[in-house]
């Protein structure tokens, strides 16, 4: 058993690190060969170790984060001596709470937490402006809902949220974070002498809080298409557990929202996307073959981005959740039947989702919405880092002005953080349907890192996305060309000058119009010549005199 135990969890994580010498005390004397009878006698035989295991457990390292690791040495020893793995029931007879685990895969939750315990991504986060504006405002002009409270902040991440709450001179905050970061959360809250902060190193369920003792919950566990992480449910399971009666949830309300929209170059975009796969022969091999399972999985990507509102063609179908009220349960599986009456004639490409979030003060009530039409004051057109979600059919629907369209979509919960997502539409009275593919709100086309490039320059390129680490680096290896340097763009041949100021492009739309030795060259409403960036900043090119 020692050597499984070694071969496991050696070489790992921290987390591993820690339990390596716990579990090899804790399994002392374990005759794997125990479990050969697998079901109720293998359950039995492993109760007491895995026990022994969770005694071990050092407060510092979250249930969630041990209970993964040491199901990873499971699950080896099940495969070892062939006998069907029942993990969860081993978990619940050791009187574990394995609530998470038991619906959460352990590999994906443990990259979930990696994740956000990274400070590049919690500054993405904190990099939007109008998401961290409207938070703060919201507590600002709300102080006396949170002033002598007991607040609890569910997912703080960094706990830039606790310290808001703090700052309205909360009695308590109870900072809430499942990974590593809550170290970081720590020691920001000491730096800034804010002792109300206590930051608990676990998921919410978990949470070493008195039951009904929590005055208010705070959050901001909310991604793509709203329920795209599974972060609601915490919301949820928090509230249930720790709020008291009569407490509140801020944001309290959420809206779904869907809508229909015509683009064709997204979907021209994403039908020509895979023709490499049709090739015939490339290097004497025929590819063809492949072709169609190529388009089949890039349309179930869900395609994240700022959406330009003028391509909606109705009204939006919303959906409203009252987080003071819904149950984790509820979230597990979500049907929305949809109707929509459209606006113009045009050809249905697919649903873009979004949603607005509600927050109820008692002296002034605020909305962030994530909405490609809101406003500047409540989330655009700057835009959030949650942007909008859309979900694109192969088979296009043509529509009349006037047209009622019907549907549904369904949305799954999954053991992945994600839930899946698929929808079918029709002209009402019609019988032509038109179906999506399954989607999984976790693979995502990332076409906002391309319109950040294009539309905000340089300085907006940050994100909360894994993908904009990537970008990021592109572009300072980019090359910085010396004044006076030549680049020819299609006829025309242009000439450094020197740098532009930010301001004078920022929320303009770029074109993309030609690049030299990997350097993007943009033309920009307003200016004379083009713009490039590099590492030594916006670049502008005039014309070379003749």
């Amino acid at each position: 058993m020692e050597g499984l135990i070694d071969g496991v969890l050696a070489g790992g994580g921290a987390v591993e690190e820690v339990l390596l010498p716990v579990a090899k005390r804790a399994f002392q004397g374990f005759d794997p060969n125990a479990i050969d009878a697998g079901g109720d006698a293998a359950i039995a035989a492993l109760k007491p170790y895995v026990a022994k295991c969770f005694e071990g457990r050092p407060r510092e390292t979250s249930v969630a984060e041990w209970e993964f690791a040491l199901a990873d040495v499971l699950t080896a020893l099940f495969a070892q001596q062939g006998v069907k793995p029942c993990i969860r029931q081993v978990f619940r007879a050791a009187n574990i709470d394995e609530s998470r685990f038991d619906q959460h895969d352990s590999l994906s939750a443990v990259r979930y937490f990696e994740y956000y315990a990274k400070l590049r991504f919690q500054e993405g986060m904190l990099r939007d402006r109008v998401r961290t504006e409207i938070y703060q405002a919201a507590f600002a002009a709300n102080a006396c809902d949170i002033e002598g409270k007991v607040v609890m902040d569910v997912g703080a991440g960094s706990g830039i949220l606790s310290i808001f709450a703090a700052q309205c001179h909360a009695k308590t905050v109870y900072a809430v974070e499942a990974s590593s970061m809550a170290e970081n959360a720590i020691k920001l809250a000491a730096h800034n002498n804010i002792g109300a902060v206590k930051v608990l190193n676990c998921i919410a369920e978990q949470a070493d809080v008195p039951p009904n003792s929590v005055d208010a919950i705070v959050s901001e566990l909310f991604a793509t298409f709203l329920f795209g992480e599974r972060g609601v449910e915490s919301i949820c399971r928090a509230r249930k557990l720790f709020l008291k009666p009569g407490g509140r949830v801020y944001p309290g309300v959420c809206d779904l929202l869907l809508a229909p929209f015509s683009d064709d170059s997204i979907h021209k975009e994403r039908m020509e996307k895979d023709s490499f796969w049709s090739q015939p022969s490339w290097y004497f091999t025929d590819l063809s073959c492949l072709y169609e399972d190529a388009q089949d999985q890039t349309l179930r990507q869900v395609a994240v981005e700022f959406v330009d509102p003028a391509t909606l063609v109705s009204e939006p179908h919303k959906t409203v959740y009252d987080l003071h009220t819904v149950e984790a349960e509820d979230l597990q599986h979500i049907s929305l039947d949809l109707e929509f009456k459209t606006t113009r004639t045009c050809v249905i490409h697919g649903l873009v989702g979004w949603f607005d979030l509600h927050w109820d003060g008692t002296n002034k009530k605020m909305t962030l919405s994530t909405a490609p039409a809101a406003p500047a004051s409540t989330g655009g057109p700057e835009g959030t880092n949650w942007f909008q979600a859309r979900f694109l059919l192969k088979d296009t629907l043509a529509v009349n002005e006037g047209d009622v369209l019907v549907g549904n979509m369904q949305l799954e919960a999954s053991s992945f953080e994600s839930y899946t997502a698929e929808f079918w539409l029709k002209i009402q009275g019609t019988d032509r349907v038109v179906r999506s593919r399954l989607m999984d709100l976790r693979d995502i086309d990332s076409r906002h890192i391309r319109q950040k490039q294009c539309t905000q320059g340089y300085s907006r390129l940050e994100s909360s996305e894994p993908h904009d680490v990537y970008l990021k680096d592109k572009v300072e290896r980019w090359p910085a060309f010396p004044v006076g340097a030549e680049a020819k763009i299609g006829d025309t041949m242009y000439q450094y000058v020197g740098n532009l100021d930010p301001k004078q492009v920022q929320g303009k739309e770029w074109v993309l119009c030609g690049s030299l030795n990997g350097c993007a060259f943009f033309q920009v409403p307003g200016v004379t010549g083009r713009v490039a960036q590099s590492r030594s900043g916006l670049m502008y090119w005039q014309p070379k005199p003749r």
